[in-house]
This record gives structure tokens, C-alpha cells and sequence, in this order.
């Protein structure tokens, strides 16, 4: 079966900047460069370990999307990122067609949009994708043909419907009925105030849907129903920001995201590794796929 990897870009790019010593890592003119280099030993492993045929980096599209449209307060805690991880965007993206991957992005849709279209898409039972992401909501797009690929403290766990279930209490179908119940306070999405992971499990184990959960508020206990009853509005609005869209309208050719035959034995990133100052990842190129462990890196689970 072959394999399609689909990169939630910032995702990677934010564990890699929180990931290492700030100090350790400039370039020859002094300008930062830490970010840029977890994320090449963190692509690096994905590559190594999972040795994907395609692979997509998906991006956010920029500008407001249809939930900040249908919530206004959707998001409305984000803060700037930090100067020295903007200082290193350019750089990052250079890197990324050094390695010769492309990044996808569609205007005013956020990258799960997109990953979430890409993974319905492709996946067949002759084609696997492969969510890299830690981020909770992509566990819903969960079934026989898509996977998560989820950062842990010694490499890469690969998750399936059962270790959904084990993490979240409930099947990958349930998993946004659950996030409609539980909120995201880093999204400001509202959820049912005072019910958390146990208790939305306990309920959609019990009613099986959001739905099925208000049909049946006589036959909850009186505390949770009330609560229930009283965030009913937020309960489904949230269920509607939390349900990633996977019918983003985009042209995207597979075919032009095929990893490139030569691996890591490119001259154009080892020309990158060396303007930037990566003594130690030009050795990469000498090895091509078959990296020794000092050259990649996981950045363990910081949800």
C-alpha cells in the first residue's frame, strides 16, 4: 500500500520552536535558526521511519474563515506569534523546496480544512494517509485508511481507531460530538461548561451523538442535565466549529507531491543546510534515508 503524509505545518513548526534551546542554534550572521532546524530532524524521522510516496505540507490559508464568520469570538485569544519564530518563516519555507516539498494552502481556509479534504480524498485501500499532527481534532478523520502520526516523547506513535479510543474515550466517529460537549478553550469554542473528557465519553458511550445525548436528558442525573440543558445553544454551535470540513472546493494534483526519488541526497538541501549554518545535517546527504538517530528529533506530547 502506498502512503501519503499530510503535514499540519504549524503544528510541526510550533513543536519545533518550543522544542529547542534557543541559545544552540544561529546562523553565521546571527539570526535564529532553532526553528528551522527541529522541524529538519523532525521530517527527517517522518521520512526515515514511515517512508511516505507523497507528502503534503498544509498550511492556513490566512484571512477570517467561515467560523469566525458563524462565531466571533472563534480563536479571539490567539496571540501574535513570537518575533523570533516569525524571524524564521522565510527560512522555513526555503528549507521545505530544498527538501522538495510543496506547501498547500487555499484562501481563507484553515490547514485541518484542508488536511481534512486532502485525507478524504485520497484515501483508498490502495493509497494510506497519515495525519502528522498533535492536535486532538484531526482524531475525527480517523478510520481504516487515515491515521494520525502523533508526536511522543520517544519518536512517532502512529494512531488508529482503537488508540483513539483509548485516548479519548470514544470511537473517531464520536470524537466531535465529544469536542462539542468538552469545548477548546484554545480555540474559544464554548463547549457545555462543567463537563470535561469523563463525563462527554460517559454520555456519547450511553447516547452515542450530541443529538442522542439532548433526546435523552430525562435519563441523565439531574447536575450534568442541567448543565446540558443550560449550554444547549453552545453545545451545537460548538459541534459545528469543531467538525472539520472536508470538502474544501481545490485543485490539488497528487502527483506533484510525490516525495522526491533521491531522498535526502538532494544538492539543493544540502546547499540549504550549509548557507544556514547545519554543519552537522550536510552529513544527512551522505547517508540519504538510512539517518542515524542523532540526526532526527520528536518533540514528545506538548497538548
Amino acid at each position: 500500500m502506498k502512503k501519503l503524509m499530510v503535514v499540519d505545518l504549524m503544528n510541526l513548526a510550533f513543536r519545533a520552536y518550543y522544542g529547542f534551546a534557543k541559545e544552540a542554534y544561529l546562523s553565521t550572521d546571527g539570526k535564529p535558526t532553532f526553528m528551522c532546524y527541529g522541524i529538519a530532524l523532525g521530517l527527517n524521522r517522518l521520512l526515515r521511519d514511515y517512508q511516505p510516496d507523497y507528502m503534503v505540507i498544509a498550511a492556513d490559508g490566512g484571512g477570517k474563515t467561515f467560523r469566525h464568520e458563524m462565531y466571533s469570538d472563534y480563536k479571539s485569544n490567539r496571540k501574535p506569534p513570537p518575533d523570533d519564530f516569525k524571524a524564521q518563516i522565510d527560512g522555513m519555507y526555503e528549507m521545505l523546496a530544498a527538501y522538495g516539498f510543496k506547501v498547500a494552502k487555499v484562501p481563507q481556509v484553515e490547514a485541518d480544512d484542508l488536511i481534512g479534504t486532502v485525507a478524504t480524498k485520497f484515501a483508498s485501500d490502495d493509497l494510506q494517509v497519515q495525519i502528522v499532527s498533535g492536535d486532538k481534532d484531526f482524531m475525527q478523520l480517523v478510520n481504516k485508511n487515515v491515521l494520525i502520526v502523533r508526536h511522543a516523547a520517544e519518536g512517532y506513535t502512529l494512531m488508529g481507531a482503537d488508540a483513539v479510543f483509548d485516548k479519548f474515550g470514544v470511537r473517531p466517529d464520536q470524537v466531535v460530538d465529544a469536542l462539542a460537549i468538552i469545548g477548546d478553550a484554545a480555540d474559544v469554542i464554548p463547549g457545555v461548561k462543567g463537563i470535561g473528557e469523563v463525563g462527554a465519553a460517559a454520555l456519547l458511550n450511553a447516547f452515542d451523538t450530541l443529538e442522542g445525548v439532548y433526546a435523552n436528558l430525562g435519563s441523565i442525573k439531574t447536575g450534568m442535565a442541567n448543565k446540558l440543558a443550560k449550554s444547549q445553544d453552545n453545545a451545537f454551535l460548538s459541534k459545528k466549529l469543531a467538525k472539520i470540513d472536508c470538502a474544501v472546493p481545490m485543485d490539488l494534483d497528487l502527483e506533484s507531491y510525490r516525495v522526491p526519488v533521491e531522498g535526502l541526497k538532494r544538492p539543493e538541501l544540502t546547499e540549504f543546510y550549509t548557507k544556514i549554518g547545519f554543519k552537522s545535517l550536510i552529513q544527512v546527504a551522505d547517508v540519504g534515508n538510512e539517518i542515524p538517530d542523532k540526526f532526527l528529533t520528536t518533540f514528545g506530547d506538548l497538548t
